[in-house]
């Protein structure tokens, strides 16, 4: 951990700060990335709207017809099998894609570029596998 004068989140303050000196323009929120290693050689990078994917899962269907009290088990079970789903279906598309990198809409920005979106894509392969 890096001493007080960053308080308790330094090290994530120093590894963005290594980030930004490592490769110009690009801007990485670590704590919201899905795919790849922000550490690594970055070429090609995308986003995905996760809401907008989870809902599209059978989990979280599954989770809205059943609709669970807030603190039964059964429903951090499904919101936990929706996660994994579209976890699963972003590492099928980026690899697929060619991505090193996939976040969460705005953990990656390109100065000067648009950040290919690729949720389409990720529904429909969690459509494709849960068929």
């Amino acid at each position: 951990m890096v001493p007080s004068l960053f308080g308790t989140r330094g090290s994530a303050l120093v590894a963005f700060a290594a980030v930004l000196l490592a490769t110009p323009g690009l801007i990485i929120d670590r704590e919201r990335i899905i795919f790849g290693d922000p550490d690594g050689t970055v070429d090609r990078v995308a986003v995905v709207d996760v809401p907008k994917a989870e809902r599209k899962t059978a989990a979280w269907k599954k989770l809205e017809s059943e609709n669970p009290p807030a603190e039964d088990p059964r429903r951090a079970l499904l919101l936990a099998e929706a996660k994994r789903a579209v976890r699963a279906a972003v590492a099928r598309v980026a690899e697929a894609g060619g991505y090193d990198l996939v976040g969460e809409m705005g953990s990656i920005i390109v100065r000067g570029r648009t950040v290919p979106e690729i949720t389409a894509q990720v529904i429909a392969a969690l459509e494709e596998t849960e068929k």
